[in-house]
């Protein structure tokens, strides 16, 4: 079920990465990335479970790093998608054009100022994801194969 919840997350953030760096055009090398980040919540939501049991102030520093190096990993995958599905010049190096597509991803957000509204959403996504991890699950009693009297079947 974590894994679901985390393919579910990565899907989601996916979307909203794509919709952000392309105006909502939401052109293939972007879909591409948005198909692949389901991969990136993975990752994320397993790095995460160190943390679910840390103090507030650990939580929020967290999500933030969590932030920048889950749309790290975003550009990455758009950089090195782009000349396979867009008119990019195959020529650029896929390092140069990775490392271009993070910094162009950070520069945006950060001086853009989605960093304002995208580190509260990480923050809900992680509890949500820390307190689906923290809660006891309720497990259906299983029969013990005991008939009304008492005796095995």
């Amino acid at each position: 079920m974590f894994l679901l919840i985390c393919l579910a997350s990565g899907s989601v953030w996916g979307l909203i990465g794509t919709y952000i760096v392309t105006d909502g055009r939401f052109d293939r090398a972007g879909l591409v990335a948005a198909a692949l980040s389901p991969g990136i919540g993975i990752i994320m939501g397993h790095a995460g479970k160190r943390v679910a049991a840390s103090s507030w102030v650990g939580r929020c520093a967290y999500t933030l790093a969590a932030l920048f190096v889950a749309t790290g990993l975003f550009g990455i995958v758009w950089g090195v998608a782009q000349p396979a599905v867009a008119n990019v010049a195959a020529s650029t190096s896929p390092f140069v054009r990775a490392g271009s597509m993070v910094v162009f991803i950070w520069w945006g957000m950060v001086f853009g100022g989605d960093v304002l509204w995208l580190w509260p959403l990480s923050l809900i996504n992680h509890m949500l994801i820390w307190n689906w991890l923290t809660v006891p699950r309720v497990r259906t009693p299983q029969p013990l194969g005991l008939t009304a009297t008492g005796t095995e079947h």
